[in-house]
This record gives C-alpha cells, structure tokens and sequence, in this order.
C-alpha cells in the first residue's frame, strides 16, 4: 500500500474534495428545493436532470478530453462544475434548476473520467485492485462527508452552495501539481444492448433496477427525511448510513457470490432491499437511529447490487471484452439512476413520503422476480468458471480499466486466445 499511496494521493485527495462538493449539494439542492416549496415531482425532475447530464458526459467527455488534453479538460469540467452550483441560488426556479443539473452531471461526468483515467495510468497489472478499493474507499467516504457539511449553515442561504462550488475549484490543486504520468488514449467503446442481453440478461436488469433504486433514494431521501420532521443533521445521518452500509457489505456479498450461484445472492440482495424499504416505510415517524439503523441495511442491499450485476455479467463475457462489455452495463445503470428521482416523486406524489420506500421496494421485486426466473431459465455456472468478485464504484467506464480481470495472464498470452468461459446466455 506505501508504494501505491504517493502515485495515487494527489488524484484521490483532488477527487475526494469534488465527491465531497458533489455529495453537499445533491442533499442541499433537494432540501432547498422544499423550502421553495416546490412539489416533489418538480424535485424529482430536477434531481433526475444531473443523471442525465451525468450519462451524456459519459457518452461525450472522451471527444472533450482528446481534445484538450487531461489538465485542461479537467480545468474547464471543474470551472462548468462551479459555475453551475454557484447559478443554484442566484436563479431559484425549477427550470433553471434541470438545466443547472444537467450540466452539472456532465461535468462530473468528465471530472470522473479524466481522475480515473490518470489512475489507470498510474496503477501497475501488480495493484490495480488495490487501486481500484482506495478509488472507491474515497467516493463512499466523500459522498458521506459532504452530508455532514449541510449542518455548517441554513439550507437557504448563499453559503452552502458556495461551499460547494468551492471544493469543485479546490479539486483542481492536486490534479494540476501531481506528477503522475499523463495517460495515453484509452478505449472507451462499449458494447451494445442486444449483445450484452445475449449474453447475460440479468446483468443489465440488474444494474438498471440498481440505478432506478439508488438514483430515486440518494435524489429523493433528503426529501423523505425533511418531511418526517428530521434536521439536516439527522438527513445526513440517514444518507451516509446507508453509503456505509454499502461499503460494508459490499465484500461480504460478493465473496459469497463467489461460492453460490451469484443469481441467488442477487435475488437476496432484492429482498433484503424490499423488505428494508417496507420497514421504512412502516416505521418513517421513527427516531433517527432506528431510521439510521434500517438505512444503513437498505445501502447495504441496494449499492451492492451493481457490483453483483456486473460480476455475473463478467462471468460471461471475455477477459478481453469487460471494459467494453462494463462500459454498456454503467449505461444501463445511469439510464436507470436518470429515471429513478421522477418515478420515486410519483410514488411520494401519490402516498406521501413513505412513498420513496414503496417506489424501491417495488423495483427491488422487480428485479428479483426476473432474478428468480432466469434461474429457471438456465443452469448456474459452475463457481471454478466464475470470475472472482470486484467491488465496482457507479462512475464512469474508465474507471473499470482499473479491474484487474480485465489484464490478461502473460504467462496464458492474450485473453482473446485462452478465455473459455461459456458465452451461452445466462
């Protein structure tokens, strides 16, 4: 770990400040969004807008950086991330407010792209997975530090999203003075639906059922917690919960998924979702710790989910394919994640705030249910021809560049020669 630390820590000090940033104003802009009084279907769409700027920037940020260059890409995604966080305030209307967010997730979209790929560059075939934990040990932790920043000052002020605004020009410090190499191009194509579909159907469902239920909870919990009288301490409490609960159990999940048929361990993980939420949902007068509490096993459940989708995705897919095949699978997840928030408004539209709760438990059903019958579907894969678990952060394609499955033995030579895992729908 020493000798991984100083090639690494710049890029992962520059992007735990931007995921802090990120983490503040994604709770902040939903609670601020109630205090104007603004109706949950309109935050919905709001929150749903950075989704989906965050997938153009996926689908664009590559032409973006070609171009440019890494230092100056990631100069002008910070200066669009600022320069949107900061018009919040300025501009208090919902429209504004899509638009803001649109361009906010393509933003962050680049910002991830150009960090992750300088990792890449960085790591060695020896460390990439130790790479690949520190990278995703920081986004949780991130994330989670950035709820807390929400007690500094009231939701409706100025400074909270100045704030913000300035942990995103902060990130461009270490990214700008560090001495990591500057990566070359990388292979960012993906693999279409259909031919992922041939290959392993659960894997999309898996990790689009993944995204409409962490895309509706992390844009619409604040919104829960605000309207079953909890502060901005408690709704930071309640959110970071559950990222620690998904950093948590993301191993424990995934190393039994290695010695069982990983379908099964999907479908425990839809159950344990649902019936988490229905608990929620039951108990949403609660103390803020029981809600902690039943938060902390529901992100457990629900960010592990993509890992375990894309996992048994890969159990099907060339060692040589899986940066392809994980480019098409993260775009299910952010075309999911993009429908998530509206949906989960319709529901808490319709029944109140239990309805975000009622939302995920229904998406997690979902996804079992086809879980259950893709195993009547096709024999399981017998655990000596799985590929071992990874925990995989939902960011973009070049972060899985950073899997070290996707390095072929060289003793074996290359992948393409000496994969036999079966290609058969599964």
């Amino acid at each position: 770990m020493r000798k991984i630390l100083p090639s690494v820590s710049a890029l992962l000090a520059g992007y735990l400040l931007l995921v802090m940033g990120h983490g503040l104003v994604s709770t902040l802009l939903s609670l601020r969004a109630v205090a104007e009084g603004m109706s949950t279907g309109v935050i919905g769409l709001i929150v749903s807008g950075y989704y989906a700027g965050f997938v153009i920037g996926t689908l664009h940020g590559e032409r973006v950086i070609a171009r440019a260059g890494h230092i100056r890409a990631f100069a002008a995604f910070a200066a669009l991330a600022c320069i949107s966080t900061l018009a919040l305030p300025i501009f208090v209307d919902a429209a504004a407010w899509i638009v803001m967010r649109l361009l906010a997730g393509y933003a962050l979209a680049g910002l991830s792209m150009v960090t992750e790929s300088w990792m890449n560059a960085a790591a060695s075939n020896e460390n990439r997975g130790q790479v690949l934990s520190l990278y995703g040990l920081t986004v949780y932790l991130g994330i989670g530090l950035g709820q807390y920043l929400l007690v500094l000052d009231s939701v409706e002020g100025f400074a909270l999203f100045s704030l913000a605004a300035a942990l995103f020009a902060f990130s461009l410090i270490p990214v700008a003075m560090t001495r990591a190499v500057s990566p070359g191009g990388e292979d960012t194509s993906r693999f279409g639906f259909r031919a992922l579909w041939k290959l392993s159907p659960l894997g999309i469902v898996g990790c689009l059922a993944s995204g409409l239920i962490v895309g509706g909870f992390s844009g619409m919990a604040p919104v829960f917690g605000r309207e079953i009288g909890l502060d901005n301490a408690s709704i930071a409490t309640f959110i970071a919960a559950a990222l620690l609960g998904g950093f948590v159990l993301q191993y424990p999940l995934g190393r039994l998924s290695d010695h069982m048929d990983r379908r099964w361990v999907i479908t425990i993980s839809g159950i344990g979702i649902g019936l988490s939420s229905i608990a929620m949902a039951s108990l949403a007068g609660s103390d803020e710790w029981t809600l902690a509490a039943l938060s902390f096993v529901f992100g457990g459940f629900a960010y592990t989910l993509y890992s375990l989708s894309i996992a048994h995705a890969n159990d099907f897919i060339a060692t040589s394919d899986l940066v392809k095949a994980s480019g098409g699978l993260l775009l299910a997840f952010g075309i999911g994640a993009a429908i998530g928030p509206f949906a989960a408004s319709l529901f808490m539209g319709a029944l109140a705030s239990s309805g975000l709760f009622v939302y995920t438990a229904v998406a997690a059903g979902l996804c079992t249910a086809f879980a259950l019958w893709r195993m009547s579907a096709r024999p399981a894969l017998a655990a000596e021809d799985r590929e071992p678990f990874v925990a995989m952060p939902q960011s973009t394609a070049m972060a899985y560049q950073l899997d070290p499955r996707g390095e072929p033995d060289v003793e074996d030579g290359p992948a393409s020669e000496t994969d036999t895992r079966p290609s058969t729908a599964n």
